[in-house]
């Protein structure tokens, strides 16, 4: 059986706040959310170099991501790999100088750098462009041959295209425990 519920029956009971109490703590919700501007942080490098709107940068990759695990034992010499990467905000601008551009990444870049190492400087054994990024970014993995036993912490580019002048990237190539990071 079914008792007859009057109106009063429900405010005495509290059920009749439940609706006007939900329409509230919606509406304190929906204020509570705001949109302020946000800033994507910047990627950090291992060394970078900026200026306006183009960027210049070097970071440490694993061997494993060019090589097959393994290719440098037993050997005097011990690979290093790098990624370097440029930001160029004329690229699209400049169709024509863009072109140049690109034959010297492709062609000419892997001259203009070199790793020191006890005073002298190894040029990159391979350098390979990261292709489809996008006409502003650039990247490709270099890979220096170095003595086993020697490690890096300068690598000097002399920029033959003309963009970037010399450049002296300092290195921190040795984590908190003094062992070198791949």
């Amino acid at each position: 059986m079914m008792k007859n519920i009057r109106p009063y029956h429900l405010l005495r009971n509290g059920i009749a706040w439940i609706l006007p109490g939900l329409c509230f703590g919606l509406g304190l919700l929906a204020s509570c959310h705001t949109d302020l501007p946000h800033q994507e942080p910047s990627p950090v490098h291992l060394a970078r170099i900026g200026r306006s709107d183009d960027l210049l940068y070097i970071d440490r990759i694993s061997n494993r991501a060019i090589m097959k695990e393994g290719t440098d034992t037993g050997t005097k010499t011990a690979f290093y790999s790098f990624l370097v990467g440029w930001q160029d905000s004329t690229a699209k601008a400049d169709k024509k100088g863009g072109n140049e551009k690109e034959k010297y990444f492709q062609y000419d870049m892997q001259k203009d750098w070199a790793a020191l190492v006890n005073g002298d400087s190894l040029h990159p054994v391979f350098f390979q462009e990261r292709p489809g990024l996008s006409d502003i970014l650039k990247e490709a993995v270099m890979v220096f041959e170095l003595p086993r036993g020697t490690t890096t912490d300068t690598i000097v580019y002399k920029d033959s295209f003309g963009a970037w002048g010399g450049r002296l990237f300092v290195l921190n190539l040795k984590s908190p425990n003094g062992h070198v990071q791949d």
